[in-house]
């Protein structure tokens, strides 16, 4: 199974879709997946990145394979196996 990225609240609503299989086999790590991600669907919005690909939005819930990536070994460069589940959740919504 490959990497399926999740999106939830306005996320998805930016997006225009739920869901997003990678098609770069070349996406090793989460941060080398969250900037294909940002620059398909999100550039200039600052929704995934603060500043750079080095400071991931504070208001998003980031999860892979239901795991908070800031406990995963490397957190950003954690390197992926290939199927993993990653979940994109901001915690700004409308109201």
């Amino acid at each position: 199974m490959p990497i399926l990225v999740k999106f939830f609240s306005i996320l998805r609503a930016h997006a225009g879709t739920g869901e997003y299989t990678p098609e770069n086999p070349n996406l090793s790590t989460l941060r080398d997946v969250l900037i294909d991600v940002d620059q398909r669907f999100f550039e200039g919005t600052a929704l995934i990145f603060e500043i750079r690909p080095s400071n991931v939005n504070p208001a998003l819930l980031l999860l892979v394979d239901d795991h908070d990536y800031r406990l995963l070994d490397g957190e950003l460069d954690y390197t992926l196996a290939g199927n993993e589940e990653i979940t994109l959740l901001s915690s700004v919504h409308g109201g």
